[in-house]
């Protein structure tokens, strides 16, 4: 197994946030049939996503970054017989992204949170528009500490 070295995320706040784990998915991987709408995004690609991590990480905060959502310019064409039930066509990036960041020393002072977040394609593990909005997590607002003297 080759190791994967990835450069820590300086956050706005000023401090470096260190990848620690990621799993990468195709955001529609699992659609059979039918297009992504705003509601089936909601419930099963978002709220299913979250429910799912935070039942995985039950020891870390978990934070969703909203994804952008497009809706195409041709969506009417899926909806020519009136209004669908479940909202208008909506796609989210291609690729969901779960990651747990750690900042400060490893087994000592150090805080962690695992955060959702969803970006397109692209030849660097994180996009640079999904950095850009990574860099922007109010960290100490979030994360969890795991020093000596923090409370469990």
């Amino acid at each position: 197994m080759v190791g994967l070295t990835v450069t820590p995320l300086r956050l706005d706040a000023g401090f470096d946030v260190h990848l620690r784990w990621v799993e990468m998915t195709l955001t529609y991987g699992g659609l059979i049939e039918g297009v992504p709408r705003q509601r089936m995004n909601d419930e099963l690609f978002i709220g299913r996503t979250m429910e799912q991590t935070q039942d995985k990480w039950t020891q870390y905060p978990v934070h969703l970054i909203p994804p952008a959502r497009t809706i195409p310019d041709d969506h009417q064409r899926f909806d020519r017989h009136g209004p669908h039930p479940y909202g208008l066509v909506e796609y989210l990036p291609p690729v969901q992204c779960i990651g747990l960041f750690e900042a400060g020393i490893p087994n000592a002072e150090s805080s962690c949170l695992v955060v959702i977040w969803f970006q397109d394609h692209s030849d660097t593990l994180i996009h640079p528009e999904a950095a850009a909005e990574l860099r922007r997590i109010p960290w100490d607002d979030l994360a969890r500490d795991f020093g000596f003297d923090a409370p469990l």
